[in-house]
């Protein structure tokens, strides 16, 4: 039986054994969670989606389809920068499917925790309100949800790290809706999270998406990612064609820029299988979406590509109970009290 790491544990290992393998794990599971907001809404974009509440018939598994963008290969544009500690980015895109769906998918918590554990790293997913006091003194209802991340293995909430994210959504207008998360702390000392998902109707039935996103980098971190990129990721590619080679075959971006672009892919993906799911009894959903988000990925295997089939779906299964055994915990009246 595998023995769970304590938490002076976990913290001893971010801290040391920066070459290890293990620590390389901890840094790919740091940027699986600290890239999650500038990937989580941009997969949106490749579903076959109809407007709410429309039957869907899940259809057999296909390549997702290619929308315009300035990076080829990618569904959606993205920046980033990292100027004085702090890292920032955005993504755009123009959705070719109905604000309904798209706003639907996002609106609320529970919606986020049905796809994101689709993702390899992640381990499981809870939504959560929190009593923060007396209204008439500003507090009352706090949405949130509690992200686990972890190696690409099977991995217990217990051992992974959980990033706690407060939720709060508006809509401006009937024709936009606004999402917006924060966290106060992350891992390996990154810290003041905050992602703002802006979605507005737009003609033709299509939605445009606009996020945007900043986080405060510690120093260890930004070594850490420095000397994950040199050693285990130093031959992982993104998907933008940056050149060709003699033979003419296209030469992949990686570094920084091909990890946020496969995280981003990743969620992209398990995005479109969740709305491609809605129309499977629940009781089954899961296993179908886990089946087609594998199916999905090994399309980008270059890319990709990290365990088997069989081992993934293995994984999921586990994952997603723990995450059904998690939330009702959650839901149970003793723990509202």
């Amino acid at each position: 039986m595998q023995r769970m790491m304590t938490e002076s544990e976990r913290a001893l290992m971010a801290v040391i054994g920066a070459s290890s393998v293990m620590n390389f794990r901890h840094l790919k599971n740091f940027m699986t969670r600290a890239l999650f907001h500038l990937a989580v809404a941009s997969f949106l974009v490749s579903a076959n989606a109809r407007a709410a509440g429309d039957v869907v018939t899940p259809p057999t598994p296909a390549a997702p389809p290619t929308l315009s963008t300035t990076h080829e290969n990618l569904p959606f544009e993205i920046h980033s920068a990292f100027e004085d500690g702090i890292a920032s980015g955005a993504i755009t895109a123009r959705l070719d499917f109905s604000f309904a769906v798209v706003s639907a998918a996002l609106w609320t918590p529970a919606a986020w925790c049905e796809f994101v554990t689709l993702h390899l790293n992640v381990k499981g997913c809870v939504y959560h309100d929190v009593n923060t006091g007396d209204e008439n003194a500003g507090g009352g209802l706090q949405r949130g949800i509690i992200v686990y991340s972890g190696h690409k293995a099977y991995q217990t909430l217990a051992d992974a790290y959980a990033l706690d994210y407060d939720f709060a959504a508006s809509q401006p207008s009937p024709t936009e809706r606004r999402v917006t998360l924060s966290a106060a702390r992350g891992p390996i000392g990154t810290k003041d999270y905050r992602i703002e998902v802006m979605l507005r109707d737009v003609a033709s039935g299509a939605t445009e998406l606009h996020i945007t996103y900043q986080y405060h980098v510690s120093t260890l971190a930004r070594l850490s990612f420095d000397t994950y990129l040199a050693t285990a990721g130093a031959r992982k590619v993104g998907f933008t064609v940056i050149a060709r080679d003699g033979a003419g075959r296209p030469v992949y971006v990686d570094g920084e820029r091909g990890v946020m672009e496969r995280n981003a892919m990743r969620y992209y993906l398990a995005i479109q299988a969740y709305l491609e799911g809605r129309a499977v009894p629940a009781a089954q959903r899961a296993e179908w979406m886990t089946a087609r988000w594998f199916d999905l990925t090994e399309q980008h295997a270059l890319q990709l590509h990290e365990i088997t089939r069989t081992e993934y779906l293995a994984n999921k299964r586990r994952e997603f109970q723990q995450q059904s055994t998690q939330q009702a915990t959650l839901n149970s009246p003793s723990a509202r009290q």
